[in-house]
């Protein structure tokens, strides 16, 4: 009973280090990641900007003073950074048109922009790519029918790996835990949905449930994360605080399962020896069955007799009709012998 009460946590923590592990070596395998700003989908790359638009190089994104630009998916170590910028050269302008990207715990990175479209490499530091990078220029109105401050505009965002130059295991090895601690909680909420439907006797019959759930899950999380990282990423952002909260209700959910689910549900099977399995149950039901066998005979001769009794009564009826004609004679001769 320890025995099969212990094999599917085990299946899972097995299949848990796995996923963690696989989904790790996708994290850190060096591909280059490439968004069109102004595009369908960009959503996921850029925020406090203006609605995108075409112009001469294509779809693009005019920034305000500042925007932050998201690389959901991007290689996690040290890469480059390539931004294709449109700077409006303006009339009166005489100092340099300063652009300062910056991302959190690293000192910023400036430039000026040259006027025009151009691709400007900046250096990430290993890990940079997990959280957003903020962008901030100068800003000017386009003229008194647009009153927009806009500052530069943005058409392309490309990450170029260099392998070799700084791996961040540790943060690879966070999101992936992470990921793979959510597969492992959707196997506890499959073993609570076991135990309420099936009982206590259904659920530790049942194993391999949860892990094959946990296994799933885990195969689809890696196989998403190698042919789309950018989805992936944006729709399960590494958030442990939300992670700790749905651990800690499932926790809780099993706790009282676990103390107030002593008694088996009436769904669940029936305990050991009741089944057959042993030689107590399997005596038990060849007598039930052989009582049953006995039943029907008994129950055909009711049934007969029942028949019988329902043939005398119809009988007694036609032989009481029978009687009334005699009875009338019998009445009309007494009238007669008045008379």
């Amino acid at each position: 009973m320890l025995r099969r009460a212990i094999i599917a946590p085990a299946i899972s923590l097995l299949i848990l280090a796995v996923t963690t592990a696989l989904i790790a070596g996708i994290l850190l395998t060096p591909r280059v990641w490439r968004m069109s700003i102004g595009a369908p989908g960009d959503a996921y790359g850029v925020s406090g900007a203006y609605p995108a638009e075409q112009g001469t190089g294509g779809s693009l994104r005019w920034t305000r003073a500042s925007a932050e630009l998201r690389l959901p998916g991007a290689y996690l170590g040290s890469a480059i950074l390539l931004l294709r910028l449109y700077h409006e050269a303006q009339p009166a302008q005489d100092a340099p048109w300063q652009i300062a990207v910056a991302a959190p715990g690293v000192p910023p990175s400036r430039f000026s922009a040259a006027p025009g479209w151009r691709v400007y490499r900046l250096l990430l530091p290993p890990g940079a790519s997990a959280s957003a990078l903020t962008l901030s220029s100068p800003t000017f109105q386009p003229g008194p029918h647009d009153p927009r401050d806009l500052g530069v505009a943005i058409s392309e965002l490309i990450v170029w790996p260099l392998p070799g130059a700084g791996t961040p295991l540790g943060v690879a090895l966070l999101r992936a835990l992470w990921l793979g601690i959510g597969a492992s909680l959707a196997g506890v909420a499959a073993w609570l949905l076991d135990r309420w439907a099936l009982g206590a006797a259904g659920s530790r019959g049942r194993p391999w449930r949860p892990a094959a759930l946990v296994a799933g899950t885990g195969a689809a999380l890696s196989v998403w994360a190698w042919y789309d990282p950018m989805s992936l990423a944006w729709m399960f952002s590494t958030n442990w605080s939300s992670l700790g909260a749905v651990a800690l209700a499932l926790a809780g959910l099993v706790g009282l399962t676990l103390f107030m689910g002593r008694r088996p549900s009436p769904l669940a099977p029936l305990p050991h020896g009741a089944r057959g399995d042993s030689l107590e149950g399997a005596t038990r039901k060849v007598s039930l069955r052989l009582s049953a066998i006995g039943y029907r005979p008994s129950a055909i001769g009711y049934r007969l007799s029942a028949i019988g009794h329902r043939l005398s009564a119809i009988g007694h009826r036609l032989s009481a009709i029978g009687y009334r004609p005699s009875a009338i004679g019998h009445r009309l001769s007494a009238i007669g012998y008045r008379l």
